[in-house]
């Protein structure tokens, strides 16, 4: 006796008979077990092990949400060419550690080999130049600086174009972080005299003073040019 003909018609009207069904169930098994087939699934719930052998495709460009609510384990180490936001202006967050907009913020501190690096930034800061006594006609200044941790190291370019009736000693406020622990340095006037300026920090200031070694006295005269760079010791 002849096996009976059985069809089935599914829910979007498609017909098939049970050798087309029968192929298509085994296709699907071997797409799940070895990635002999392509499989395109809309939604799919696997409530014990799911394993995928072949390449995977999640989600679609349009920005389909994946979600998993169980421990992924990979055979093998996981590849990606990029990670983008989901969400525009949110960054992406891997175990504690923030992505965005070219900087990385990781609560606690970043750990790069034994240290942890708490705090790292760098930017300007505006030198402002005044007599202890007197003043300075005009002048031009400016500044860089990095922090790391606590640890700032900062950069300063000025020019006296008229010393005026500055006198006593020199003053540079506007340091970028309060003092802690101050540093000194001596440099070189590049204009006008040639001779070395001291300069140190004042502890709990944002203040330089300077001052010419040779007499402790007054050290700017006009065209005196100054380059340095030093690092301090911030309170936060």
């Amino acid at each position: 006796m002849a096996n009976p003909s059985v069809t089935y018609t599914f829910t979007n009207g498609t017909v098939a008979d049970a050798t087309q069904v029968n192929q298509n169930f085994t296709d699907l098994i071997n797409g799940l077990t070895d990635g002999s087939k392509s499989l395109n699934i809309d939604a799919i719930t696997a409530a014990g092990t799911a394993t995928f052998n072949g390449d995977t495709v999640i989600g679609n460009a349009s920005g389909d949400a994946a979600t998993v609510n169980a421990v992924m384990t990979f055979a093998a180490t996981p590849k990606v060419d990029t990670i983008a936001e989901k969400t525009g202006a949110a960054g992406v967050t891997i175990d504690g550690v923030l992505c965005k907009d070219n900087t990385i913020t990781a609560t606690g501190g970043l750990i790069i080999g034994n240290e942890t690096m708490s705090v790292y930034d760098e930017g300007t800061w505006n030198p402002i130049l005044t007599a202890a006594t007197g003043s300075i006609t005009t002048y031009t200044a400016s500044g860089s600086y990095v922090k790391v941790g606590k640890l700032v190291t900062v950069s300063l370019t000025y020019n006296i174009t008229n010393k005026g009736t500055g006198a006593t000693y020199g003053i540079i406020s506007g340091l970028p972080f309060n003092v802690s622990l101050g540093a000194s340095t001596q440099s070189r006037d590049r204009g006008s005299s040639g001779l070395g300026i001291v300069h140190y920090c004042i502890n709990n200031s944002t203040q330089i003073l300077a001052y010419d070694p040779t007499t402790s006295g007054y050290p700017w005269n006009t065209n005196t040019a100054v380059d340095l760079s030093f690092s301090y010791i911030a309170t936060t």
